[in-house]
């Protein structure tokens, strides 16, 4: 007889029989599962792939497309530069040639001017010989007209005999007007050999000596008189005494005032007097003043630049010359 355990013990059994077949088909299924989810994926992917081929393929065809219009738009870039750089040749040689015709029209339009404006000449010309050659013809056929010659004649005479008294009323006129026709250049004075007192080179304080001392005597026994004994008077008497002692001088005259004064606008007449070497020393007649060119320190003596500048003369006489009655 079956007991209760052994029923109980076969209904384990049965039971331990049923959840083994479970795990198994629950293993089962999870391997089928697997192995679904598996193919599903493989075939997800393989069908992604094949469109991301596609799609590179359509991308690379059109760049491709694009490389191509791109070629083809450098090179019909290229033709309009040739294109542009004929059409600006061509537009300067127009621009030259128009350059070249505009200048000739030019040359052309002055030249019709030029004969115009002679034409015109000649026309006024013509005109004014017509008119004298009916003037002519009036002349010839009135009866004074051998008194008409008789005065052109007569006319003619008059006008050659002004000239003539033209003439001598200029020479008389240069003869009583002042000019400085012979007054040296100073080119010709100064530092040549004829200027220097060769007697007393080497002698330069003995002649500066000389010369005040002659200046003091001079004025000592001499009176300015203006208008009767006056600058150049007393210039031409120390000149003289200058020279009688060996030392070369020439008389100056100009305006202390002004500087490179007009001849007309002389007033004064002084001394260049020369040493051994040439230099000046300038001599004040009216004063008798000695004036040195230098200061003992070696620079310009402020009084003797009034004295710088006039009309200069070697003699008296070439001096009473230009003077003439003047002063």
């Amino acid at each position: 007889m079956r007991t209760r355990e052994g029923y109980m013990r076969r209904g384990v059994a049965r039971i331990r029989l049923s959840k083994g077949m479970l795990a198994f088909w629950l293993i089962l299924m999870l391997a089928v599962g697997i192995g679904a989810g598996i193919g599903i994926d493989h075939a997800v992917r393989g069908a992604s792939g094949t469109d991301s081929t596609a799609e590179a393929d359509k991308c690379k065809a059109q760049v491709s497309d694009l490389l191509a219009e791109n070629t083809s738009l450098n090179a019909q870039i290229a033709a309009l530069n040739s294109a542009k750089q004929e059409a600006d040749s061509a537009y300067e040689a127009l621009q030259a040639e128009y350059e070249r015709v505009s200048s000739e029209l030019a040359a052309l339009k002055r030249n019709y001017s030029l004969l115009d404006s002679q034409k015109r000449a000649l026309a006024q010309d013509y005109q004014s010989l017509e008119q004298t050659y009916t003037t002519l013809q009036q002349a010839c056929a009135d009866p004074s007209v051998e008194k008409i010659v008789e005065m052109t004649n007569l006319i003619a005479s008059l006008q050659n005999e002004k000239a003539w008294l033209e003439a001598q009323k200029a020479a008389l006129e240069k003869q009583i007007t002042p000019s400085p026709d012979h007054a040296l250049p100073r080119s010709q004075v100064f530092y040549n050999d004829e200027f220097k007192s060769v007697q007393w080179k080497g002698r330069d304080y003995e002649l500066q000596l000389e010369i005040e001392r002659i200046g003091r005597l001079y004025n000592s026994e001499h009176v300015y008189l203006p208008g009767l004994f006056d600058c150049n008077d007393m210039a031409i008497d120390l000149w003289n005494m200058l020279r009688a002692k060996g030392i070369v001088s020439v008389i100056v005259v100009g305006n202390k005032e002004k500087p490179n004064a007009s001849f007309q606008e002389a007033v004064h007449a002084w001394l260049y007097v020369f040493n051994g070497n040439g230099e000046v020393i300038y001599l004040e007649p009216t004063t008798g003043e000695v004036i040195y060119g230098k200061m003992p320190d070696g620079t310009t003596n402020p009084k003797a630049v009034p004295y710088w500048s006039g009309f200069i003369y070697r003699d008296p006489s070439d001096l009473r010359k230009d003077l003439k009655n003047w002063w």
